[in-house]
């Protein structure tokens, strides 16, 4: 009989602690699903405010100021309205991550100057393609897309923040920012056609990878994965231009 009430007891033990466990997800899990949507919300509103600027002229190499004024009030607003999620941000203060930084919007100041320099009238002379923004050799481009970087990284480092509280496996956030960057960079097969959409989707998946580990695993992680996304573009506004640069030579 006392065997019975302790098999009992020990069963409504497990019923309560299976009750607990549930309430517990279901308390991370709510806050979670809200402050996704309010995610959702900013990133689609940044989006199209983005794209309404666009529609009164305004882009990276005309209006630019306003641009990346823009970029700059929509980062400052993320940050305010998620200033409590920021903390994996705010680590111990390193100066090798900035001096990194510096190096690499020098260098790219620095290889668009040499690009101009040299390159400049071979491609203001490609007939047949249309020069975009990203391979126009602008300095107004690259300073634009400093901001724009800027912001992305902002909604970003926001999201990671997020899994980070929910207690996601390091695993589980790569995965879901393969699918996230993935999903959000198919878009470019039909905006830049195959070869180059391509070439984007797969950086993205790239990008899916090793954003995660490095603004989690390293002391101003953030700074890094600024760097090397804005590294990206800019290099790659001139690799898109190479095929075009040797057919014309």
């Amino acid at each position: 009989m006392q065997k019975q009430v302790r098999k009992k007891k020990s069963n409504q033990e497990k019923l309560q602690e299976a009750v607990f466990i549930k309430n517990k997800y279901l308390e991370v899990k709510k806050p979670l699903v809200e402050k996704m949507f309010l995610w959702l919300f900013l990133w689609f509103g940044f989006w199209g405010g983005y794209y309404l600027l666009n529609f009164f002229g305004f882009s990276y190499t005309k209006g630019f100021i306003i641009t990346s004024a823009y970029y700059l009030l929509v980062s400052i607003i993320v940050i305010l309205v998620f200033r409590k999620h920021f903390y994996i941000v705010f680590k111990e203060f390193s100066a090798i991550p900035f001096v990194f930084l510096g190096g690499i919007i020098l260098a790219s100041f620095a290889t668009y100057w040499f690009a101009n320099l040299y390159l400049g009238s071979i491609i203001n002379s490609i007939a047949g393609i249309s020069i975009g923004e990203l391979e126009s050799i602008s300095y107004s481009y690259l300073i634009t897309k400093i901001f724009e970087i800027l912001v992305q990284q902002t909604f970003i480092v926001l999201l990671i923040s997020f899994y980070i509280e929910a207690k996601m496996s390091l695993k589980k956030l790569v995965l879901t920012f393969i699918l996230f960057f993935g999903g959000i960079h198919l878009v470019v097969f039909y905006t830049e056609g195959i070869l180059i959409g391509g070439y984007y989707f797969f950086s993205s998946l790239i990008a899916g990878i090793l954003f995660p580990i490095i603004i989690k695993k390293y002391n101003c992680g953030f700074i890094y994965t600024f760097s090397i996304h804005y590294g990206f573009y800019v290099l790659s506004g001139l690799i898109i231009l190479i095929p075009y640069i040797f057919r014309k030579l």
